[in-house]
């Protein structure tokens, strides 16, 4: 059952007395909440000019509820909108720009259009301002978030309502003499036009020539995100009109070019490389009205692909390529790499060598991994020095360099090499190589006699048998006598009491080489012993 407040409402809103307006006039400006959100409501349902004008009239003293009451049944009010709009007093006419501004009444430019014809109209500044942010609103919210605050309220079919605005702004075309803010009515069909778009083409193509002329100016100077977006979607186009390629090729502004790197695509379609193409001269870079340093580090790998895509001549991408070598991201410099073919060996010498000693981490890392691809002379050597670079980042990328250089190249090739460099190559691996200690004692467990052998030569040789101490001594049991033999030979180098433990056991081994063996390994222990003083402890025999 409707409780009595409801009732009274209710009746107030199908009665024919004037004095039932004049009561919910009243009402609208009472302090309840509840009573003037049903006051708005009855007003409105009520659908005559004179409840709805009201209702607008009071637009400041409306609370929050009662201005939610209002949007929501804005879609009632669209005809008084529209009186307030061009021929009401300054207050209504206020309110009712803040009502479209504030509740998306897009059916209204129309209206606002109808303003701007009008020379001595007073609002005229503030339908363009409007007109303005409505475009901007839309152009925001037509991007799918890329361009939208969190904080921003939804349009509701923004598709259509781009389309309401836009053949609202086309009719103006058609009148575009009378217009007083004619720039700004063609800025906001350029925000949210389409190359495509019926109101952009004949903005080019049927306008009159100071539509055109006013229209190729924007191009070449507006700096809303919108035309910007305009003239890249253009480089899509089979036939982009020819005043986007003057626009591409004419201006310097920070922001086009900042926007032009942000928005150049990875892949670029057969079209888009056809146009770029077209493009042999850039004002900003030739001219330098733009310095490549202001350039943020974010935007050098898409510059690189930019430059590379026009149709400039090859020394001037070279130079500029160039450039971001010695002085771009990590990214640029990696994405301008391709043209080292084509610069001279001491040009990339000199680039690398400069590199490796920045003071950017990532260049360093960027020119150590260039060494070798770009045939540096001593490009081992370099590559060596950096395994004990400071920075983390660097080693790894030396090593990732290094990395064919690893214990099972080493195995293959340590029987060829003298104990001197067999102990630098030792030393070395440790460091391109993090797991050769690992690998190797897996080496010492192979089931194939002859690796076990090898691993346990390699593993003194290489000065890393103290590493595998562990993998040697169990060698001293091994089932092969000459497996046996070949561990009690090579721990001579390693005199700890653990070793002289296995070793002192094998001279009770059954084969008589193996016995020698350890023998002759005892016996120059305790003469190095001797040699250096070192007191020798009896070794227990188990």
């Amino acid at each position: 059952m409707a409780d009595p407040l409801t009732k009274t409402f209710d009746v107030l809103t199908t009665a024919r007395s004037l004095s039932a307006i004049d009561l919910l006039v009243l009402a609208v400006e009472s302090n309840r909440t509840s009573i003037q959100e049903r006051a708005i409501s009855a007003l409105l349902r009520r659908g005559a000019t004179r409840c709805q004008t009201e209702v607008i009239r009071r637009l400041p003293k409306l609370s929050v509820a009662g201005r939610k009451a209002l949007e929501e049944q804005g879609s009632r009010i669209s005809g008084t909108l529209r009186q307030c709009l061009l021929h009401g007093d300054t207050e209504l006419r206020t309110n009712a720009f803040a009502i479209v501004k504030t509740m998306d009444c897009f059916d209204q430019v129309p209206s606002l259009i109808s303003i701007l014809e009008q020379r001595d109209d007073p609002f005229q500044e503030t339908a363009c301002q409007t007109l303005q942010d409505m475009a901007s609103r839309i152009y925001d919210q037509s991007l799918g978030g890329a361009g939208r605050r969190d904080s921003d309220r939804p349009v509701r079919n923004v598709q259509q309502s781009k389309q309401t605005v836009l053949m609202a702004l086309e009719a103006a075309l058609n009148r575009f003499a009378d217009l007083s803010y004619a720039r700004e009515v063609v800025e906001c069909i350029l925000v949210l036009g389409d190359p495509d778009s019926t109101a952009v083409r004949k903005i080019f193509v049927q306008s009159s020539p100071a539509c055109r002329e006013l229209a190729a100016n924007l191009l070449l100077t507006s700096k809303h995100a919108g035309v910007m977006k305009l003239l890249m979607d253009s480089m899509g186009q089979n036939y982009p009109n020819t005043k986007a390629f003057e626009a591409f090729e004419k201006r310097s502004d920070p922001e086009f070019v900042f926007h032009v790197l942000r928005a150049f695509p990875k892949r670029l379609s057969e079209n888009q490389q056809k146009n770029f193409k077209q493009l042999t001269r850039l004002a900003w870079i030739h001219e330098d009205l733009l310095p490549l340093e202001e350039i943020p580090s974010g935007l050098h790998e898409s510059f690189s692909a930019y430059v590379q895509a026009t149709g400039m001549n090859l020394d001037e991408k070279i130079e500029i390529q160039k450039w971001l070598l010695l002085n771009g991201s990590m990214a640029g410099r990696q994405a301008a790499t391709q043209i080292l073919e084509s610069i001279s060996p001491d040009s990339v010498r000199g680039i690398l060598f400069g590199s490796l000693d920045s003071e950017d981490e990532d260049i360093q890392v960027w020119a150590t991994s260039q060494l070798r691809a770009q045939g540096v002379p001593d490009s081992i050597r370099l590559l060596i020095e950096r395994l004990d670079n400071p920075s983390a980042a660097v080693r790894e990328a030396a090593r990732g360099e290094l990395a064919s250089f690893d214990l099972s190249l080493v195995l293959n090739l340590f029987e060829h090499l003298d104990r001197n460099l067999c102990l630098r190559v030792g030393s070395l691996i440790r460091k391109t190589d993090p797991g050769c200690v690992q690998k190797l004692m897996d080496e010492l467990n192979q089931p194939i006699r002859r690796r076990r052998i090898r691993a346990a030569r390699a593993a003194e040789a290489l000065g890393l048998a103290p590493d595998v101490e562990r993998g040697l001594l169990a060698m001293l049991s091994d089932g092969d006598s000459i497996v046996r033999r070949i561990a009690a030979e090579l721990l001579v180098c390693m005199p700890s009491p653990e070793v002289i433990v296995g070793l002192t056991a094998l001279l009770q081994d059954a084969s008589p080489r193996v016995r020698d063996a350890a023998e002759r390994s005892l016996g120059e222990i305790g003469r190095s012993r001797a040699k250096s003083h070192e007191p020798v402890e009896p070794a227990a025999v188990p």
